[in-house]
């Protein structure tokens, strides 16, 4: 289940830039059809989202939710295809954390119709895309591990030297001194430090309304890196 840091961080950022236009594509009128879940209201993903069992016993709620996550993840595939210079309108968000976003929205908004909530987050998303394709690869702490592009990795490790927490190249290469540089982010933020860059973190280091780490704790930081 998500955490109420990982709820409250996102409805800061996002909520208030649902207020956007939402993207037009259609005839020249303005008129398309919508296709399946987009055409559900706010209500109905709220409902299937807050009905779902951790254990997926409920699976009748788990279907319902996974069948909108599904509808989502097509619908952020098509804008791979068909929007102008993009590569990866989402290259570091997942299906979790998508269903939080549009979550924080219909819970204030449950007439809402889902793809008019979906087309608006890609309004949000569209400045931190990834126009180019760049190659993956999979970190790993203990039991845990991430998917990431090493474009994400480059941005991770400019962030992070813009706060002083990182000395090294940004390069987005993954090494011992951006984990140690994550981890300490982390930390300072009250997460668990172990330096992987899951999307929680990087929701945090790249949403510019976060709080900014003081320049004590940053100084803290690189004093420790020499």
């Amino acid at each position: 289940m998500v955490s109420t840091s990982f709820r409250a961080a996102v409805s800061v950022v996002v909520i208030s830039a649902f207020t956007v236009a939402g993207v037009h594509a259609a005839t020249s009128q303005g008129r398309f059809a919508i296709e399946g879940a987009g055409l559900a209201t706010c209500k109905a993903f709220t409902d299937a989202r807050s009905q779902r069992s951790p254990d997926d016993k409920n699976a009748t709620a788990v279907d319902s939710y996974a069948r909108f996550i599904g509808w989502v993840e097509g619908y952020l595939t098509g804008v791979n295809r068909y929007l102008g210079d993009t590569f990866d309108i989402a290259p570091w968000q997942t299906p979790e954390l998508y269903g939080v976003i549009i979550g924080e929205h219909c819970e204030k908004n449950p007439n809402d119709r889902l793809f008019e909530v979906v087309q608006k987050m890609v309004v949000t998303l569209t400045n931190d895309r990834m126009k180019t394709p760049s190659d993956m690869v999979t970190l790993k702490f203990k039991d845990r591990g991430v998917s990431i592009y090493t474009e994400v990795i480059r941005r991770a490790q400019d962030e992070l030297k813009k706060q002083n927490l990182y000395r090294g190249e940004v390069n987005g290469q993954w090494d011992e001194a951006t984990q140690k540089s994550v981890a300490f982010y982390q930390a300072a933020v009250g997460l668990q430090d172990t330096g992987l860059p899951d999307p929680l973190t990087l929701w945090l280091l790249f949403s510019p309304q976060k709080n900014q780490i003081d320049a004590a704790t940053a100084a803290a930081a690189a004093k420790a890196k020499k």
